[in-house]
Formats: C-alpha cells, sequence, structure tokens
C-alpha cells in the first residue's frame, strides 16, 4: 500500500514538474493561434494531465467579463467548447451578472456576465463567445429526442415494418377507411352547406369586399391579359371545328315553323324547346363525343401554359394570400370548418359507429399485433430501456421541457483575430439554432478495469 502512494505521489510531482517547465498549459501567444491549434492545444492538455486534473488545477478563476446586449442567458449558464474529437467539454460558467448603472440610458439594456473558468483562462483571448438559447419549439424537441442517426435507424426500421406488414394491414384497413370517406363526405357537405347559410351576411360581404378589391383590380387584368390569349390559342381550332359541324347539322326549317307555330293560337306551345333538346342530343353531344380528344389535349395544354405563366401564377398567390391573410376570412373558415367537422354530430356518430364495429376492432386488433414489436422497438430508441436506462436524448428533453433546464448557454469558439486581456469583449446572438451540447461523463468505449487503471 506504501509503494502504490509513493509511486501515485512520485507520478503527480513529475507530471506538476513537467507542466511547470514545458509551459503547455498556458495558450499560444498571440498571431500564431488559429481556430484548429486551440482545438488541439486543449487536447494536449486532456491528453497529459487528465479530465480531474484538467477541472481540478483551474476551476474557480473569475478572468473574463463580457458585454451582454442579448439578454438570454442567467448565472450558471455554462460555457462550452470544443475538443480535438469534436466532443464538447464544459470549459467555464457564468458567475455573476452586473446589472447596468441606473443613470446609464441606451436603447439596449447593457449587462456584463462574468465567466468563472474551469480551464487556463487566457484561453479567452483566442476564442470569441456566441449566446444560445433553446426556445422550446417542437422541432427542437424532436432534434433532441432523434439525432441524425437515431432518425436513420427508426427510418430503417419503418421501411421495414412496411415491407414486412404494410400490404395485410392496407387490406384490412382501407375498407374502413374508404367507409368512413363515402358516408362523412355527403354529411360535411351538408354541415358547410348550413354553416355557410348561418353565416350568409358575412359571407356577402366579404364576396363584396374581394369582387372589388380582387376579382376587378387584380385578377380581371391578368385574365384578359394573360388567360384569354393562352385560352384562344389552344382552343380556337377545335371549338370552331365543333361550331362548323354542329351548324351544318341544324335543322334551321324545323326551327323556323316550330318558331311561327309556338307564335300562332294553335293549342300545342314550346315546339321549338322541343326540337332544341331533340338537336342537342341526337346532334350536338355527338359532334363534341367524337371531339373529345381534341378537347382534352386543349385543355391540358391551357392549363399547362397557365401554370406555367409567372404573371398568373403571381397574380394568384397574391390573391390567395390577401384572403388568407384577412381576419375575417380566416375566423369565417375557422368557424364554418368547426361547425362542419369538429362539432358535427352526425359525423361523430358515424365514425364511432364504423371505428367501433367489431371487423374495425379485428382489424385494427391484427394491425397492433404486427406493429407492436416494431413500435416497441422505437419506444425504445426515443425513451431508453430498463437495461440500459433513459436514452440522453430523451434525458435532455426532460430537462428542458419538463424541468425548465438547460435553456441558454454560451459556446466559446476559436477566433481568427487574438484578443488582449484588456480588449472589451462582447456576446454575440447565435446566428443559427444549436441543440444543447452533450457531455459524456464516462468513456463508453472503456469498461470498468480500463478506467480504474486509468
Amino acid at each position: 500500500m506504501n509503494q502504490r502512494r509513493w509511486v501515485g505521489m512520485a507520478f503527480w510531482a513529475v507530471t506538476a514538474l513537467l507542466a511547470a517547465g514545458s509551459g503547455f498549459l498556458s495558450v499560444s501567444p498571440p498571431g500564431s493561434v488559429d481556430g484548429s491549434s486551440v482545438n488541439l492545444r486543449l487536447g494536449d492538455f486532456e491528453t497529459r494531465v487528465g479530465d480531474v486534473g484538467f477541472a481540478a488545477t483551474f476551476t474557480g478563476r473569475d478572468g473574463t467579463a463580457l458585454s451582454d446586449t442579448v439578454g438570454w442567458n442567467q448565472v450558471g449558464d455554462s460555457v462550452f467548447a470544443t475538443r480535438s474529437n469534436g466532443e464538447w467539454v464544459q470549459v467555464g460558467h457564468i458567475s455573476s451578472i452586473a446589472s447596468p448603472d441606473a443613470n446609464t440610458v441606451s436603447l439596449q439594456q447593457e449587462r456584463v456576465l462574468q465567466i468563472r473558468w474551469h480551464v487556463n483562462p487566457a484561453i479567452a483571448e483566442h476564442v470569441e463567445f456566441v449566446s444560445y438559447r433553446s426556445t422550446g419549439r417542437m422541432e427542437e424537441v424532436v432534434a433532441m429526442l432523434l439525432p441524425a442517426e437515431k432518425r436513420e435507424r427508426l427510418r430503417e426500421r419503418i421501411a421495414e415494418a412496411v415491407d414486412r406488414h404494410g400490404d395485410a394491414i392496407a387490406r384490412s384497413m382501407l375498407p374502413l377507411v374508404g367507409e368512413s370517406i363515402r358516408e362523412s363526405l355527403p354529411v360535411i357537405e351538408a354541415a358547410l352547406v348550413e354553416s355557410l347559410a348561418r353565416h350568409q351576411k358575412t359571407v356577402d360581404a366579404l364576396v363584396g369586399k374581394y369582387q372589388l378589391e380582387i376579382v376587378q383590380q387584380k385578377l380581371a387584368p391578368i385574365a384578359k391579359e394573360e388567360i384569354l390569349p393562352i385560352i384562344r390559342r389552344h382552343g380556337e381550332a377545335p371549338a370552331t371545328e365543333i361550331g362548323q359541324e354542329v351548324w351544318s347539322r341544324a335543322p334551321l326549317w324545323q326551327f323556323t315553323w316550330r318558331a311561327l307555330y309556338d307564335q300562332s293560337p294553335l293549342p300545342k306551345k314550346e315546339l321549338v324547346k322541343e326540337e332544341f333538346r331533340r338537336f342537342v342530343d341526337d346532334e350536338v353531344v355527338p359532334v363534341i363525343e367524337e371531339h373529345m380528344d381534341d378537347i382534352v389535349v386543349a385543355i391540358q395544354k391551357t392549363l399547362a401554359d397557365m401554370a406555367a405563366n409567372q404573371e398568373i401564377r403571381r397574380a394568384l398567390m397574391e390573391a390567395a394570400e390577401e384572403i388568407t391573410s384577412d381576419p375575417e376570412a380566416r375566423q369565417l373558415a375557422r368557424t364554418v370548418i368547426s361547425e362542419a367537422i369538429l362539432e358535427n354530430d352526425r359525423l361523430l356518430a358515424i365514425w364511432q359507429r364504423i371505428w367501433r364495429s367489431d371487423r374495425a376492432r379485428l382489424a385494427m386488433r391484427q394491425a397492433g399485433d404486427r406493429l407492436e414489436p416494431v413500435l416497441r422497438g422505437i419506444a425504445d430508441e426515443i425513451i431508453g430501456t430498463r437495461a440500459d436506462g433513459i436514452s440522453p436524448g430523451f434525458a435532455r428533453a426532460l430537462r428542458n421541457q419538463i424541468l425548465g433546464k438547460d435553456r441558454s448557454w454560451i459556446v466559446a469558439r476559436p477566433s481568427r483575430e487574438p484578443k488582449s486581456s484588456s480588449d472589451k469583449r462582447e456576446l454575440m446572438r447565435a446566428p443559427e439554432p444549436m441543440i444543447y451540447p452533450v457531455i459524456y461523463l464516462a468513456n463508453p468505449d472503456k469498461d470498468a478495469t480500463e478506467a480504474i487503471a486509468d
């Protein structure tokens, strides 16, 4: 035991002498350090004395004051940097925040943040400070729970499940979905008509406003200048050919004497109407059917040219944006949709009858039996397992969303222009969002024996 104690004391003594003599605890002088050498120096330091000595040697040194106009950070927020291998390490934290002088008037309220370093404070001369904040939006939570590697694994799991069970689940579920749609559409349509009738005054007011502001002032000129030439270019030829054939078949004599007969005092009337109905059914419809292919081609070309026309697209987008941004129109749309779908008792009764039936229960039970292993695997990926504990991403999400932790932090990133200790340092606002860094307190590649030996 004494021998091990003396060996340990000798090791730390030699380490301290090497540190004092070689100067690797300091940062390279200004002008010779770029972004990569800052990280490399941190890496060298960790390699020589290890994380314990790294923290114990310098913890508690106040050395850098930051001028803060961002206003996100609080006392205790961490300051992170990256090691040479890309891993994050906490290099300090905010120890105090000084409020501005009450007699000072400024447009931006400036605070002074004091950084307490866990590493050599001289590194502050070669980094710049960027403030980050978690907004709590859904995309941030998803990024915490599902980093890129995990998303790829889940995608492969889901793709495999779809290949294996997709056809069977579709055969059991699609009839229920189809029945729901067929029975729901007439009910929704009737409810929409009823809701619009209840709000007819609002609809009329909006239609009158849009008729003047959008249709007449914006869409009518576009229709005249852009849409009509396109329709004429593609539709004039088939329309002319159809018109000539219909005119050649028109029974002018029958129309003439029947019109005269209708004007006479004779008892039977409306002969012109009967003759026109016969003419349409026997002559016009066959002509149109013969030219249906030409009509379809003309419509397709017209729609394609209209879709490719930038002026038409711009006018329609502006009109749609103006309507959707109108508070009255948005409120009317929300009210109508709510009354027609969300508050529609008849629609709810249809869905309950279909999806609570024995056939639906059997289909969902069969689908659940097929998908349960996949869903459990996905849950294990996201949340964790009893054997391994909760996943790091889920732990971060819990801390952030439930406990309100890790909401703001600072990143010390390498700067190309070294700063002297007397220069005023400013905290910059992050240009883009970022997920709170993960700090590994243990090396997962080492087993317990290697960790003890180290």
